[in-house]
């Protein structure tokens, strides 16, 4: 029995010491693991407080512009001195405000497309610095859905964005001076049609009839002219980088006119318009520039005879997204070129689009046609395609998202061109032009309607007669470029004698900056040359009875 109990004691006391071994042993493992725990956490910390001080100095100090903003893009979190520098803001409050106000009008595109893919890349966009100044950015954008922002890098592209603004600008020289030949042909048909019946008017004096048919011919071989020099200047002017709507339709009977009345006889000019009337969102003077260079590039490849067919029609973005996986736009309206010349092979395909690639004969091209226009529509965030076969033509295809019109354009009333005249004036006007006929004939007509009428032949001239007699004159009509003073010069001058001029400017074409900045400085209105005397007469009056 006390053996027994002794046992039970010594096991007793053996497991205790076991039980706090053991225990002890695992305090100890724990202690241990946890301070390598911490240690490592430590570590792990360190590293990270590297690795974020490493990314921050890359996001401050990159030489291109990051931001990090909410989903719609109207809170910014974060932004780096070089995306301040950009936008001219001094710091992160300054730059939260401005950001949306320059960026406003492309949420809904750009954002919106971000949301769906994720991802942007390399989106091209015009917007203005603090000052107002316009610039050119590259911008590329990431979701991060778990930290809740978007990621954005922005790049100043403004002088590359010039350079090309320079070539397409020199490129456009090239298509003018190939259509100069068949200008200068039709202009002489245009003048001797006007002298053919000037000369009939002359021998049919008396006889009211056929000398108002001759007349008649005569204003409207002038008005075919007039149109051609119009749709010329529009095509040949700096580019306004003006972004409207454009009708699409008009724009290709614009061109089919243009190619009509300057191309070779030979080639004839067709076009299938869709009967939706599709708008897209561009640069006009631009889009002329790229529908005239593959209309002239059709007309390389037809050596001796051919059609030049332009369509146009709607297409969604199923249709399109096999062939370019960026089309996201749910429409895009579709132009196609086709001619029937001599087509182009699978080899030089790969090739047509790169800058001056030709296979003209030198001298004959400087192969930027082709680049200009896949530039251009590129910029209006569409696609261009190509099918061609070796002897059997070629057709071109212009993708552009489709505009959705608020309101459809009034329909323009064409007035009569014959009226008689109505002697409703009996205000002094003081017309200013060098042409010596030109200023005649509009004398007479503005006397015939009752007006007196006081002359000058130039600028210097016009600032000294309108300085003596300036209280008697209701109103300056004046031509733009007038020797030795030119119009917009010789305006503010008279403007300084009488602040509260009323002054018309005329001119075959003014360049819409131009155009405005004269509205700014008080011009009332203007006329086209070469003139309807009958325009003259409601501009005038208009003015006046404002």
């Amino acid at each position: 029995m006390q053996a027994v109990t002794l046992d039970i004691i010594w096991a007793t006391i053996i497991g205790t010491v076991m039980i706090f071994v053991l225990t002890s042993s695992i305090i100890l493992f724990v202690y241990l693991s946890r301070k390598k725990l911490l240690a490592l956490h430590k570590q792990q910390l360190e590293e990270l407080k590297k690795s974020e001080q490493k990314f921050r100095n890359l996001f401050e100090h990159s030489i291109v512009g990051m931001v990090r903003s909410s989903y719609d893009g109207e809170k910014i979190f974060d932004a780096n001195e070089s995306f301040l520098a950009m936008y001219g803001v001094e710091n992160l409050e300054e730059a939260k405000q401005f950001f949306i106000y320059v960026h406003q009008k492309y949420f809904e595109r750009v954002f919106k497309k971000l949301i769906s893919n994720g991802t942007i890349e390399n989106i091209e966009l015009e917007v203005l610095r603090k000052d107002g100044t316009p610039f050119w950015i590259s911008f590329s954008a990431r979701i991060y859905p778990n930290e809740g922002f978007i990621e954005s890098v922005i790049l100043d592209i403004t002088a590359t964005k010039n350079m090309e603004e320079d070539l397409r600008t020199a490129q456009k020289m090239e298509g003018v001076a190939t259509l100069a030949s068949g200008i200068a042909h039709d202009f002489n048909n245009f003048l001797g049609i006007i002298r053919g019946y000037a000369s009939l008017s002359m021998l049919h004096i008396d006889d009211a009839e056929k000398l108002q048919k001759n007349l008649l011919a005569i204003e409207n071989t002038v008005e075919r002219g007039s149109v051609l020099v119009k749709q010329l200047l529009t095509f040949a002017q700096k580019a306004s980088k003006k972004v409207e709507p454009i009708n699409v339709n008009r724009i290709m009977n614009d061109v089919v006119k243009m190619i009509r009345e300057t191309f070779p006889r030979t080639i004839t000019g067709a076009a299938e318009f869709s009967d939706d009337d599709p708008h897209i969102l561009g640069d006009v003077t631009q889009m002329y520039q790229a529908l005239l260079n593959l209309c002239i590039n059709a007309k390389d490849a037809m050596v001796n005879n051919g059609v030049i067919t332009m369509r146009s029609q709607q297409c969604r973005y199923q249709e399109l997204q096999q062939r370019f996986p960026n089309a996201y736009e749910h429409n895009y309206v579709c132009i196609s070129v086709s001619d029937t010349g001599s087509g182009i092979s699978e080899e030089t395909k790969k090739k047509i689009f790169d800058p001056f690639f030709t296979t003209k004969e030198k001298g004959k091209g400087t192969g930027l046609g082709l680049a200009v226009v896949y530039g251009i529509v590129n910029n209006f965030g569409g696609f261009v395609d190509v099918q061609s076969e070796i002897g059997k033509g070629t057709t071109f295809y212009l993708y552009f998202p489709y505009y959705e019109l608020i309101q459809k354009p009034q329909e323009i009333i064409t007035l009569p061109k014959v009226r008689p005249v109505h002697k409703n004036g009996k205000e002094t006007i003081f017309f200013v032009e060098d042409e010596e006929l030109m200023r005649d004939v509009v004398i007479k007509y503005l006397t015939e309607s009752g007006y007196n009428v006081l002359t000058a032949s130039d600028g210097i001239e016009g600032v000294q007669y309108y300085s003596e007699h300036f209280k008697e004159i209701a109103l300056v009509v004046s031509d733009m470029g007038l020797p030795r003073m030119e119009g917009g010069r010789m305006f503010e001058k008279m403007k300084q004698i009488n602040p509260d001029i009323k002054f018309i400017f005329a001119s075959g074409y003014l360049e819409p900056k131009l155009k405005s900045d004269l509205i700014e400085k008080g011009a009332k209105d203007f006329i086209d040359k070469p003139y309807q005397l009958e325009n003259i007469n409601e501009k005038i009056r208009a003015v006046l009875d404002d």
